[in-house]
This record gives C-alpha cells, sequence and structure tokens, in this order.
C-alpha cells in the first residue's frame, strides 16, 4: 500500500495504490477510507474520486466506478459491459478479472472538506 494527500485550505488531493502480494485477496466490496471526512452535501458535485484495476496478465486497465458510501469512504465497483448498456457490478475475487500477484488498484482526487 502506498499513499500520499495533502490539504490546501478546504481541498484535499490524494492518490493511493495497492499492489497485490502472494496472499492478497478481494473477499467482497472494495472500500476505500478517504484521508479526511468529505464537506456535507458536496459528495455529488464538488468532488472528484477516479480508480482503475490493473491487471498484470494481460496488461490491461478497468476504469473503476467510484461510490459514495460515507462522508469519508467510497466503495469501488467494476464496470460490466456485458450488456446492451454499462453496469456496474461488486468487485470479487474474479471481477474484473482473476486478482493475481503484481496487480494493483489505484484510487486517487479531489474535494472538500
Amino acid at each position: 500500500v502506498a499513499g500520499r494527500w495533502v490539504q490546501i485550505g478546504t481541498t484535499v488531493h490524494f492518490t493511493a495504490s495497492f499492489t497485490f502480494g502472494a496472499g492478497s485477496a478481494v473477499a467482497g466490496p472494495v472500500t476505500v477510507s478517504l484521508p479526511a471526512a468529505m464537506a456535507a452535501g458536496t459528495q455529488n458535485n464538488h468532488s472528484s474520486i477516479h480508480a482503475t484495476f490493473f491487471d498484470t496478465s494481460a496488461t490491461a486497465f478497468s476504469i473503476a466506478t467510484c461510490s459514495y458510501t460515507t462522508s469519508s469512504t467510497y466503495t469501488l465497483r467494476a464496470t460490466n459491459a456485458a450488456g446492451t448498456y454499462l453496469t456496474t457490478t461488486t468487485v470479487s475475487s474474479t471481477i474484473p478479472f482473476t486478482w493475481a500477484t503484481g496487480d494493483t488498484i489505484t484510487v486517487s482526487g479531489t474535494y472538500e472538506v
């Protein structure tokens, strides 16, 4: 796990990444804790949280959907393109791909506190 963040006035900028090791696993929803609580009422209009999943074996990125959970947490969801329209689904040990050593989850963003 590696990350950094800075707060300038009422704005927080952050980035964090998790690289899977030999004993790492996903066992349900992936939730990310923010470095500081988000200001009330700003989750839909003044925040910008982005995430990607990287599969080293396929050398491919998947874009994650970041869903507001609480003022200090976001849940990462995988994008599902199996139907006519894009939907999101819970990340698991095999979604969006089978996680293995070297795969990464990266989250970054800017929001108001």
